[in-house]
């Protein structure tokens, strides 16, 4: 299983999203591969990345979301995000309680790879690389 922890509002899994597919659409035979919506990075009612060039560039036409309060909103917001960007990868959608973040500790994005129930890949922090995580990937087949 591959995990693609990330938000609307993280720069770096927003700009990952097509080549996290590409990945997933030429080794899904190998492997399930999974985007995991958490708690937003930047949202509008909070810290935003406008002063940094803003999110409006890189998210097109998808707006850029408040912080949910509740796993009901935050579910709405990813599949409103995973409808649009039309990928065969699958979705998760952590609880607003933020208990899959936490323990995997993904803030803002991070990428996993679980085999069986262990934890054999896990981008450092803030060392979101999909060419690292794709090699580790196709050295256990």
């Amino acid at each position: 299983v591959v995990l693609n922890f990330g938000s609307l509002t993280a720069k770096i899994f927003v700009r990952n999203v097509v080549n996290f597919d590409r990945i997933a659409s030429r080794y899904r035979e190998h492997a399930d591969f999974y985007f995991v919506y958490a708690d937003e990075a930047h949202p509008s009612d909070g810290w935003t990345l406008d002063a940094f060039g803003g999110l409006k560039n890189v998210l097109g036409d998808v707006e850029i979301p408040r912080r949910p309060t509740s796993t009901e909103e935050r579910c709405a917001t990813a599949y409103e995000w995973h409808e649009k960007v039309a990928t065969d990868c699958g979705l998760l959608v952590d609880a607003i309680d933020g208990r899959a973040n936490a323990a995997f500790e993904a803030r803002p994005e991070r990428l996993y790879i679980l085999l069986e129930d262990t934890v054999v890949y896990a981008s450092g922090e803030g060392a979101y690389n999909l060419d690292e995580m794709k090699q580790h990937l196709i050295s256990f087949f």
